[in-house]
């Protein structure tokens, strides 16, 4: 989670998501990429949320990104 961000449990984070749709995004990448936009539907469909997600072809630009807060 980029440290930007104005929460610091899942609950304020869900809480958020749900103030901000569409404002957050969530990254995936590696060998598992075809099952983490799943989890990322899931997660979304549980809790009412709605996040963009964003696909990276390895985990070098998904953690640069998140560094530089370009993912949130």
């Amino acid at each position: 989670m980029n440290n930007g961000l104005p929460v610091r449990t899942v609950a304020e984070l869900i809480d958020y998501a749900k103030k901000n749709p569409g404002k957050l995004s969530n990254g995936s990448s590696g060998k598992r990429h075809d099952r983490a936009p799943g989890r990322g539907a899931c997660f979304k469909a549980m809790t009412g949320t709605e996040m963009v997600h964003v696909p990276y072809k390895g985990s070098a630009q998904a953690i640069n990104d998140l560094i530089s807060a370009i993912s949130r």
